[in-house]
């Protein structure tokens, strides 16, 4: 009847409202982490800047001992950071995968070098155990990949006191276009009762979660692992027993590139330990770059960063005195003016967004690349950069290899 019909339309109208109202919160609760993210990340930068700039000091026993451990609390502190904001793009539903070639023997090489310099006085032996067949090349996001295994590698340390961690891979189903791959992160820590393994994914969830924990946390990290999986259209699981360790097992498909040699890895074989990229190289020497940074200790870090590799370095504090940077040096020395324009984002006067626009619209300036420098980690504000015609998008705390690794792209030959 028509009173049936009014409250159904009214309720309909109520729920409309809500689902509005919840996507607002959203909107609201991601521009909240965007800008929490951003506070976060610069002074984070510049600890773990000056602490790599530490290490390059003449520094006594003790010394070298309080800096590593600087070194790896900051460390442990962006990983938070980085698992609170990738939560957040889950729930929001904008997590994204990219899709690049990369190397599974390489990554297990660099995590070996990672977890080694996390944990050099740890008694736990760690493993990797690449399986035989796997191809040497696949396509994927290998970030998020590596991401997954340093959550799995981390829970395994913190739970683990003595024995071993072992990762090991191995192809369950191939043909000539794709690759499934088992995976799995065994420990032999004090392992899990059936209680805890019925909520060890759920978001915000502890294995121990008494109030005076002693294995802390923050009760995301596995949830993200699980959403990460799944976005690879794996699966992940878990088994264990208590005081007998745990094994987390996952599953994943990865396109073979086309035209691409696929050597396969022996079962056992070692693999590399020395991470790419391997600090600066001397193709950076001579290389001119424009960096416009307005916080004093962020410019020095990364000028330091550039100094240390040849590169020579002209700072500029806001994106309007960038642009008059560039335009002296065109009149000085004609062009191009800098081989490379390293571009903060939030900056006073101009923003790094405004001066971008205006780069690559002039004639004169339009051709030399530039990348984001920036504390906003966000994909949007990444897409942005591009879309502004920025060649890269590179995060701070800086990750020094990565950072190497970019300049050699645009670096003269």
């Amino acid at each position: 009847d028509k009173d049936e019909l009014l409250a159904r339309v009214k309720t309909l109208l109520e729920l409309k409202g809500a689902m509005v109202e919840a996507a607002e919160a959203n909107k609201t609760k991601s521009r909240f982490l965007a800008n929490m993210s951003h506070e976060l990340r610069t002074p984070l930068n510049a600890v773990i800047g000056l602490t790599n700039l530490l290490f390059k000091t003449p520094m006594d026993e003790m010394q070298r001992d309080y800096t590593e451990k600087m070194r790896q609390a900051s460390s442990l502190l962006l990983a938070i950071i980085n698992n609170i904001l990738d939560f957040s793009k889950i729930e929001a539903g904008k997590l994204k995968l990219e899709r690049s070639v990369f190397d599974l023997r390489k990554m297990f090489g660099e995590l070996a070098e990672y977890f080694r310099e996390r944990h050099a006085e740890s008694p736990i032996a760690l493993h990797f155990e690449p399986g035989g067949s796997i191809p040497a090349v696949l396509l994927g996001d290998s970030l998020r990949l590596k991401q997954v295994f340093v959550n799995l590698i981390d829970n395994a340390y913190k739970f683990t006191e003595k024995g071993a961690i072992t990762v090991r891979a191995a192809v369950s189903r191939s043909d000539p276009q794709n690759v499934m791959i088992d995976f799995s992160v065994e420990d032999t820590g004090i392992g899990m009762s059936q209680r805890q393994l019925e909520d060890i994914f759920a978001a915000f969830n502890q294995a121990d979660d008494s109030a005076t924990r002693k294995y802390g946390g923050t009760g995301i990290g596995l949830a993200i692992t699980r959403e990460m999986v799944e976005l690879m259209g794996g699966t992940i699981s878990v088994s264990a027993e208590e005081g007998k360790g745990t094994i987390f097992t996952f599953s994943c498909s990865f396109p073979i590139p086309e035209g691409v040699a696929v050597p396969e890895i022996a079962h056992g074989e070692s693999v590399e330990t020395k991470t790419p990229g391997g600090g600066p190289n001397a193709v950076l020497r001579g290389m001119r770059v424009l960096l416009a940074e307005d916080n004093k200790i962020n410019a020095m870090i990364t000028s330091e960063l550039l100094r240390s590799a040849g590169v020579e370095v002209t700072v500029a504090q806001n994106g309007s005195e960038a642009l008059d940077r560039i335009a002296e040096a065109i009149r000085t020395h004609g062009a191009p003016a800098f081989d490379l324009i390293l571009m903060d984002l939030q900056m006073p006067i101009m923003d790094g967004y405004e001066a971008t626009k205006i780069i690559k619209s002039t004639p004169e300036y339009k051709d030399i690349p530039v990348f984001a420098l920036t504390a906003h980690a966000f994909t949007e504000e990444r897409d942005r950069c591009r879309s502004l015609g920025m060649q890269e998008h590179l995060t701070k705390p800086v990750d020094v290899d990565k950072f190497y690794d970019a300049l050699r792209l645009v670096a003269p030959q």
